[in-house]
């Protein structure tokens, strides 16, 4: 008899199905000709002006899950420039919109009229972490599925990464680990990482960076403290 495949190799089948058989459609990318590395301890300002909504490509920034982008946590709007900071250490390699292709499978030019455009400036920065600690049982979860999925918010800066990890309570050995760029974030935490539950501690830890004040510039660049995670927890 065949054995099913666990929930991870299944996930991983399917997105390579997906990545075989989707249409490449077209991209368009910005030229950039301005710095795309900035010099530590600064950040990276990164101003848009897209036809439709611009995409960010990075390295040096977590991303978890299966992104492969780095987010904005700005919000794109038609006719408006878009305006996304990225955090100390980042590189940016690429700012592009995509679109479909009427249905093929193939490539083909982007169509008239598309456009993305993007320059940059270093800033400095701020960052503040914050951190949880909670005592959980786990799995939580109802029954039909393989793993817990644990949902986070945090707020109070323009850049944020987030770190959740699972340790066997009272313990500093690490069951599971996850860090994503992310403001609603969602980790998912198989069982087979908890085996060795059913208590354990739930560590998350948030970094925020934000641009500093024009009242920095004399008196240094201090967190205002309003980095918090808002919520973290199992979802139903």
């Amino acid at each position: 008899m065949r054995e099913r495949l666990p929930a991870v190799l299944l996930a991983l089948s399917v997105v390579a199905l997906l990545a075989t058989s989707a249409p490449k459609g077209w991209k368009l990318s910005a030229t950039i000709t301005t710095p795309t590395t900035p010099a530590a301890p600064r950040g990276l300002e990164v101003a848009i002006d897209a036809s439709s909504q611009p995409r960010l490509f990075t390295t040096g920034v977590p991303k978890g899950g299966w992104a492969t982008d780095t987010p904005c946590f700005a919000t794109w709007t038609a006719g408006s420039t878009l305006t996304c900071l990225l955090p100390p250490g980042a590189t940016l390699t690429d700012v592009s919109i995509t679109g479909g292709c009427g249905g093929c499978s193939g490539s083909c030019p982007p169509p008239p009229g598309v456009f993305a455009r993007a320059t940059t400036k270093e800033v400095d920065v701020w960052r503040d972490d914050v951190t949880s600690k909670t005592r959980a049982k786990l799995p939580s979860h109802a029954s039909g599925v393989s793993g817990t999925t644990y949902s986070v918010i945090v707020t109070g800066a323009r850049f944020t990464e987030v770190t959740l990890e699972v340790r066997p309570a009272g313990t500093g050995t690490s069951a599971y680990r996850e860090q994503q760029s992310c403001e609603r974030c969602t980790f998912y935490v198989d069982d087979s990482f908890v085996v060795a539950g059913p208590d354990f501690d739930v560590i998350v830890a948030a970094t925020g960076f934000d641009e500093c004040g024009a009242a920095s510039a004399s008196g240094g660049c201090v967190p205002p403290r309003t980095l918090a995670i808002v919520s973290a927890g199992p979802s139903p």
